[in-house]
């Protein structure tokens, strides 16, 4: 790498404008307002990396002044009440692949093709419903125009005839070969108000809001200069090393999809519940 691809690296008289104080509401945040200040930087973060992008920087500046007044979401982001388990939809089969099998077929995708061109054609105020066909489980119109024998590919296959224990057992042993080999970053257990004292004692938030900047204006902050800034008044230990070890590795933790996607869903779940 050349003198010029390198990050320029910042010290603490470039960062005059950083005030850890800002952060100093963190232990008043809720499940849900985490749930929405880390979905915000995790956005923030894929429109930055590939290149600058002046709307992404623009909406970073305002995060980085004012990084925890953000309003309270009602709902969630991405679940919306969803269910966790779901078909594939004869919607997903046709955006897939543009086709559907079979003369049997050949209605239904008349009617995706239709609604695909009135899709192209509408704007958003008059963007159509999706027909209520595209919507059904591509399954369960499978085994209406054909028969079961065309149900020969399922996401997961269940042996019903099987024990509960036994299926309970299989299940949590695929669970977590498919969750290793997609190197997903699944919380093993519900987030508690613990987790979120932990992310605000070691001010986790204003860590990525500075990795945020570094991303933002290709530049770098030693580990050492972060500790200064994050925790001014601890010197009886290594902050360097604090942010290296514990800091650096739960932001990680912390803006990683799966994470995100698991934490959304369970304020989502939360909400539901809410009368």
């Amino acid at each position: 790498m050349t003198d010029e691809l390198k990050p320029r690296r910042l010290r603490t008289n470039d960062l005059t404008w950083f005030d850890v104080k800002k952060y100093s509401d963190l232990e008043r945040r809720t499940l849900s307002d985490w749930s929405g200040d880390l979905m915000l930087r995790y956005m923030l973060r894929g429109m930055l990396e590939p290149r600058e992008d002046d709307q992404a920087i623009h909406i970073l500046g305002q995060v980085l002044t004012t990084p925890v007044k953000l309003k309270r979401r009602q709902g969630s982001l991405l679940a919306k009440g969803l269910p966790c388990v779901w078909n594939r939809r004869v919607s997903d089969v046709y955006f897939d692949y543009g086709v559907l099998c079979g003369d049997a077929m050949r209605e239904i995708l008349e009617q995706c093709q239709a609604w695909s061109k009135q899709a192209e054609e509408a704007d958003d105020k008059d963007f159509p419903p999706l027909p209520r066909i595209m919507d059904r489980a591509w399954d369960d119109v499978l085994t209406e125009k054909h028969g079961d024998q065309w149900m020969r590919e399922q996401v997961i296959y269940v042996n019903l005839h099987a024990s509960d224990q036994q299926l309970l057992e299989d299940f949590k042993d695929w669970l977590a070969l498919k969750r290793i080999t997609k190197n997903m970053n699944v919380p093993r257990k519900h987030i508690t108000d613990q987790d979120l004292h932990e992310w605000s004692r070691y001010r986790v938030l204003a860590f990525i809001d500075l990795d945020l900047f570094c991303c933002a204006t290709r530049s770098s902050i030693s580990n050492a200069t972060i500790g200064a800034m994050l925790f001014p008044d601890e010197y009886d230990v290594d902050l360097g090393e604090r942010i290296r070890k514990v800091v650096r590795p739960m932001a990680t933790r912390l803006m990683n999809d799966s994470f995100l996607s698991t934490l959304d869903e369970q304020v989502s779940r939360a909400e539901r519940k809410k009368p």
